[in-house]
């Protein structure tokens, strides 16, 4: 029996930046039982420790990234804008090794800006928001193929036409929703991704958009 694992992400816009101190590193540190102390654990206790962190390997890394799109570059600092700021984009998820990119916002000439960097370690996933190609934004997955194998994938939006490139009753702007079907190449397990990116200046698109989830 397959199992499905489902992720609802709308991610948040930050600024990149040379990555240092990251969290990642010191998980990595504290997850191998050679840094622990067994005395300070129940027998129980330990056993469950040493079966779950023999599990590690198989876990699966999971990135959510507002990208932020290149529109309105000419209102940020030079530095800020996507020509500069795609190769530290590029770094943070090379230095975090994520298995699982779920990306916001980007246009296709900044996916492909992206993909040039990152490449072949990863690939991806989405179509544009206003006509199911290439135009508008993608919110779409970043995927590592050597990990991840891509069943099925399928961009909807979410209005009365899911099918087709349409709005919403109550938003004048196109909703997306990529739903990835994967195969994890070293468990066989199967899983169900979905990526979307709601209105924060809008409660009802919000609303709806959850209901149609």
């Amino acid at each position: 029996m397959n199992r499905f694992l489902v992720i609802f992400l709308s991610g948040f816009i930050g600024l990149s930046a040379l990555v240092t101190d990251s969290v990642i590193s010191e998980l990595d540190h504290y997850e191998v039982v050679a840094h622990l102390d067994q005395k300070k654990y129940a027998t129980g206790q330990w056993e469950e420790i040493v079966t779950a962190l023999g599990r590690v390997p198989e876990r699966l890394r999971v990135m959510s990234y507002n990208m932020l799109m290149d529109t309105y570059e000419w209102k940020l600092k030079r530095v800020n804008r996507w020509k500069e700021r795609r190769s530290r984009v590029a770094e943070l998820i090379q230095h975090d090794r994520p298995d699982l990119v779920c990306s916001q916002e980007l246009y296709a000439k900044q996916v492909d800006s992206l993909v040039e960097l990152i490449a072949p370690d990863y690939t991806f996933f989405g179509a544009g928001e206003k006509d199911g190609k290439r135009k508008g934004q993608h919110n779409g997955f970043f995927y590592r193929p050597d990990r991840l194998e891509l069943m099925e994938g399928k961009v909807l939006w979410m209005s009365e036409t899911p099918d087709r490139p349409s709005t919403s009753p109550v938003d004048p702007l196109p909703r997306q929703l990529t739903v990835c079907h994967f195969r994890d190449r070293m468990t066989g397990r199967e899983f169900v991704a979905m990526n979307t990116h709601l209105r924060f200046n809008n409660p009802d698109s919000r609303a709806y958009c959850a209901r149609f989830i």
